[in-house]
């Protein structure tokens, strides 16, 4: 057993700041808007979330090794051989991300995206109008708006599901995907992931990441204003 690093802080940070700007939409989004400023929340929430996807998408092609979607998305084969671990006694312990936890990523990142970009274009015609609902028609804008109030139950649920398996896995796998995500640093058997010995993971300095948060926020206000 050793501890490895597994996780960049671009990556970790990502992961937090999503979380806060998820939680902050999602309460946002049930509450009365009348005179208490709870839309400009919900839009700016909704704003740094289009703005932390973003850079998390360009990441997961320009950024350290476990951040990259090549380590983590593999064939139905393995997401099924993992499926068969979860249901044994032993789960085979991966570096980054497993193959079951891959793909949620990506479902999960995708239907984020897709939820905030349609709340640009919401409009509930009494309350809330999203920033570029005026340049779509009326009846389409309200349509969206019901796809994006029903989506957003989605990822609650998506949300919660997550939770779930974390915890399942803490408590009935003993692997702990909390505490590296806060550190970065893993404790690892000579029995791990797919991708090699530790020294064929490579990092990429955060400063970049910093300039990629920066160009996706400039990229999102000028479409936007």
């Amino acid at each position: 057993m050793k501890r490895i690093k597994v996780w960049d802080s671009a990556v970790r940070l990502f992961h937090w700041a999503l979380v806060i700007a998820f939680l902050l939409s999602s309460y946002s989004a049930f509450q009365d808007k009348v005179m208490t400023g709870y839309e400009v929340l919900h839009l700016n929430s909704g704003l740094a979330i289009l703005v932390l996807l973003t850079s998390r998408i360009i990441w997961g092609f320009v950024g350290s090794t476990t951040a990259k979607f090549t380590s983590f998305v593999r064939g139905p084969s393995s997401v099924w051989a993992h499926m068969k671990e979860i249901r044994g006694k032993k789960t085979y312990d991966y570096v980054g991300h497993n193959p079951l936890g891959g793909y949620f990523v990506l479902f999960f990142v995708f239907a984020l995206m897709t939820q905030a970009i349609m709340g640009l274009y919401s409009n509930d015609d009494i309350l809330f109008e999203g920033p570029l609902a005026s340049t779509i028609d009326s009846d389409l804008s309200f349509q969206v708006t019901a796809y994006h109030k029903l989506l957003g139950l989605g990822l609650m649920l998506l949300a919660f599901l997550h939770i779930a398996s974390v915890l399942v896995y803490f408590f009935i796998k003993r692997i702990d995907l909390i505490r590296p995500m806060v550190t970065g640093n893993k404790v690892v058997s000579d029995n791990y992931g797919e991708l090699g010995k530790e020294n064929s993971l490579t990092w990429r300095s955060p400063l970049w990441a910093l300039i990629i948060l920066f160009a996706s926020g400039y990229f999102w206000y000028w479409y936007i204003f």
